[in-house]
């Protein structure tokens, strides 16, 4: 059974964990980034980064409203 975990505690929970290799050597995708700017994005803005990403991405180009013409 998996248990829900905060995001910040997932953060926390890979201080521990040694680095694949020297910072600047190499680059791959990590899940664990996206939730790092997502904490990023909610203690700049003041607001959940669903919400945030809401307000300044998607409405402001209207991908809220499938009604809306291209």
């Amino acid at each position: 059974m998996n248990k829900a975990i905060a995001d910040i505690d997932l953060i926390r929970s890979a201080y521990q964990q040694p680095l694949q290799w020297k910072p600047g050597d190499k680059y791959d995708y990590s899940n664990l980034g996206y939730y790092i700017l997502g904490e990023v994005i909610t203690r700049a803005s003041g607001m959940p980064w669903s919400e945030f990403i809401q307000r300044r991405v998607f409405t402001p180009v209207t991908l809220n409203d499938p009604g809306h013409p291209q």
